[in-house]
């Protein structure tokens, strides 16, 4: 179970639910990447993981999302999932309200590597696992 939350802002390591952009959307739909129509406009809000926030310096190489000159474990990109956004092998520099995420634990995931930035506007709430006890 996980318990939502909305904070005015977010950190690195928060979990978030994303709503993508409807172009983005559209395409992973119709491509059969992602589900359509649960809870976003074009797509079902994915589960991810913040891994860099403003003032990041930020590449997509074919080995994986670097951060500030570190590389992301788990990031290297599947040849056959990009569609030409031109994010591979240009840098960014994250503004206010910008993100980059990423899956968890599954490096086959659809993310940033294939998407690039989100903003404040795509993230709907935190996510935080909720523990029940006996």
């Amino acid at each position: 179970m996980y318990f939502k939350s909305y904070p005015a802002s977010y950190t690195k390591n928060d979990t978030v639910l994303v709503c993508l952009d409807d172009e983005i959307a559209r395409w992973s739909v119709d491509h059969h990447i992602i589900a359509g129509g649960l809870g976003c406009r074009q797509s079902a809000p994915l589960l991810k993981k913040i891994v860099a926030t403003e003032g990041d310096r930020v590449t997509v190489t074919h080995k994986g999302i670097v951060v500030n000159d570190v590389l992301v474990p788990n990031t290297a990109p599947i040849a056959r999932k990009i569609k030409q956004w031109n994010i591979i092998d240009r840098e960014i520099l994250l503004k206010p309200t910008e993100y980059i995420v990423v899956a968890n634990q599954n490096n086959l995931s659809f993310d940033s590597r294939y998407f690039g930035v989100v903003t404040d506007r795509n993230i709907t709430a935190k996510i935080r696992p909720f523990y029940l006890f006996d």
